[in-house]
């Protein structure tokens, strides 16, 4: 897992400057450049087949350029190069989907039905042609061109090791208001919506997503698992975070929250191609939080998966909103 264990390699351009880190800004409008690659990976590079999953991050304002014509039936099927008037996900496939071999999917979580809208492309070697299964979704907002979700992509290994390298451009909009988490008016249930993390972040780790930035929202005094004293590295209180507030929410409301990620780094740690979970709930008998999974540090690049109401039996989850702050 040792591409979470370091800054992804991301360009901040600023007035003509590029910088890595900086002071907190809040009306800042950074460009933002990152480099990425969706890879299927597999014998011979490795010894057992790995699973190409990413979760993926997009600028609020995508630099994502209009590439492919959702109706196009030649060879290349959508990925034309000539475009056809609006930037969805068959932009994003033909963009990303360097290699033009095997099968990329990208998706997202749409909350109002709980479920997922899909996107593939494939490469037919038999007619050698390329081609489009599902729904090109719509990446921006109409009129706002701001693109708030994450989405998960998916590479499967077909055989032989391929490399999708991309770049990822775009910027910041100052004015976003946040992405908001709750739990739908309909019946449908769990909701697991993919949350899009700034690439200019000022969150490390798993724990801030949930409960705030360490040391200005929260601070760790006790052991949350029997309320004793002397502290477990886990937040004490979630203030600020996707996590309801203990403080604004009747003891016990606020349902378990589970923050979700992929590691699709082979260099045989022991979460190998596998998910990682890090979740949150309240525990009633001794009014403390109660984490449980292994903390992780935090890749700008990556988005993030989180389950809301995961097993129906919690009680449902408070609304918040996910804003991170960044430099």
């Amino acid at each position: 897992m040792s591409r979470r264990l370091t800054v992804a390699a991301l360009a901040l351009a600023v007035a003509g400057g590029v910088y890595m880190t900086g002071g907190p800004a809040e009306a800042s409008n950074m460009g933002f450049k990152l480099e990425r690659d969706f890879a299927a990976i597999g014998p011979p590079a490795n010894a057992r087949v790995f699973r190409g999953i990413y979760y993926v991050s997009g600028p609020l304002f995508n630099g994502l350029a209009d590439i492919a014509d959702s109706s196009g039936g030649g060879p290349m099927g959508p990925c034309t190069g000539t475009g056809d008037g609006v930037v969805n996900a068959a932009d994003a496939g033909c963009d990303w989907w360097t290699s033009r071999q095997g099968t990329m999917i990208i998706e997202r979580f749409i909350s109002d039905n709980c479920s997922f809208e899909s996107y593939g492309l494939t490469y037919d070697p038999l007619f050698m042609t390329v081609v489009a299964n599902g729904s090109p979704f719509v990446l921006q907002n109409p009129g706002t061109q701001i693109d708030d979700d994450g989405y998960r992509v998916i590479v499967p290994f077909e055989g032989t090791p391929l490399s999708n390298q991309a770049v990822i451009v775009g910027s910041h909009d100052p004015s976003y208001a946040g992405f908001t988490l709750a739990i739908p008016p309909s019946n449908c249930r769990p909701n697991r919506p993919i949350i899009n993390l700034p690439y200019h972040t000022m969150y490390t780790q798993s724990d801030e997503i949930l409960c705030g930035l360490e040391g200005s929202a929260w601070v760790d005094v006790v052991n949350n698992s029997d309320g004793s004293a002397g502290a477990d590295g886990s937040p004490d209180t979630c203030p600020s975070g996707i996590y309801p507030d203990l403080n604004s929410v009747p003891p016990g409301s606020g349902s378990q929250v589970i923050l979700e990620t992929f590691d699709n780094v082979a260099d045989s740690s022991p979460d190998d191609n596998s998910y990682i979970s890090r979740a949150v709930t309240f525990d009633t008998l001794f009014n403390v939080l109660v984490f449980s999974g292994a903390r992780y540090n935090l890749t700008p690049g990556d988005a993030y998966h989180v389950t809301l109401d995961h097993d129906g039996a919690m009680p449902e989850h408070t609304p918040t909103v996910f804003l991170s702050p960044h430099f």
